[in-house]
């Protein structure tokens, strides 16, 4: 339950940041340049961000249970999805 109260307020916050953005670049004639740029900065992200979650094997992978292994991929897909999307558009 938590996890998906912390998921909809970082909804929230970037919903409001977007509106907030969008009503900002309204009231600038060129800021549309801007955000192409922005844009197209962000797009390049997307080689990082696959990189970042391919799966590793890693050496004590053999010796645990399913659950376990699975567990580990999530942490390490979670962790790829913020270092590599995440935070580079922060």
């Amino acid at each position: 339950m938590r996890g998906l109260l912390l998921v909809l307020f970082g909804a929230a916050v970037a919903a409001a940041a977007g509106i907030g953005f969008l009503a900002l670049a309204g009231l600038f004639p060129g800021s549309w340049i801007i955000e192409v740029v922005l844009i197209a900065a962000l797009l390049g992200q997307g080689t990082v961000f696959m990189e970042g979650l391919r799966p590793g094997v890693s050496g004590t992978a053999v010796n645990n249970d399913l659950h376990q292994i699975v567990r580990d991929r999530v942490e390490a897909l979670a962790h790829g999805f913020i270092t590599y999307a995440v935070a580079p558009i922060f």
